[in-house]
């Protein structure tokens, strides 16, 4: 059965298309929108984020977006490469992690046996809970970009985990803009 796919402008910050598409997935370039132009790119929306995952991969910047009644959730594309293992997943960014940080089930598939690593320190986020890390160097590709970065990356228990782009793999490297009419834009600037 071919893919059918629902194909609409997507305005920022309008509510009622929140309410209108609650619970999909969306996915546009945002490369194809220029910088400071007021136009709106065209977006895909699925029920399921495996309809879309091959269309952004094909994409020069893409966003994904998981859209709720409340608002919308942003991820963006990391490739994690590890020698030569990789993963593509969907990673959210933000701006007050000092370090990337991964599900621990990801290590496995990318070669990596989580239970040799060191563990380190426990940090404590705002809710001051502490969490275990087990650190590891990685080559990390944000979006559909040509450059790999060698960051380190935090491995969490799954049960603590979320794929988050901070500092060290994502802020440091990208120019990044947060504006409630377009919620985020971003580019490699070194």
């Amino acid at each position: 059965m071919k893919e059918k796919f629902i194909y609409d402008y997507y305005y920022f910050g309008d509510l009622r298309f929140f309410k209108r598409h609650n619970r999909q997935w969306m996915l546009f370039d945002q490369a194809t929108v220029a910088d400071n132009a007021e136009t709106t790119p065209r977006a895909k929306y699925g029920k399921t984020l495996a309809e879309l995952l091959p269309h952004g991969l094909k994409m020069k910047r893409p966003i994904f977006f998981f859209v709720e009644p409340t608002g919308a959730q942003i991820y963006i594309p990391v490739t994690l490469i590890n020698n030569e293992y990789s993963i593509t997943i969907l990673a959210i960014p933000d701006s007050g992690a000092q370090v990337a940080c991964f599900n621990g089930e990801l290590a496995s598939p990318l070669g990596i046996d989580i239970s040799k690593l060191k563990k380190a320190k426990s940090f404590e986020g705002p809710s001051k809970f502490q969490v275990d890390c087990y650190p590891y160097n990685l080559d990390v590709i944000v979006g559909n970009a040509k450059k790999r970065k060698r960051v380190t990356v935090d491995f969490l228990k799954p049960r603590y985990a979320s794929s988050l782009l901070g500092w060290n793999a994502f802020f440091a490297t990208h120019e990044v803009c947060f504006n409630p009419d377009f919620g985020i834009k971003y580019r490699l600037v070194c």
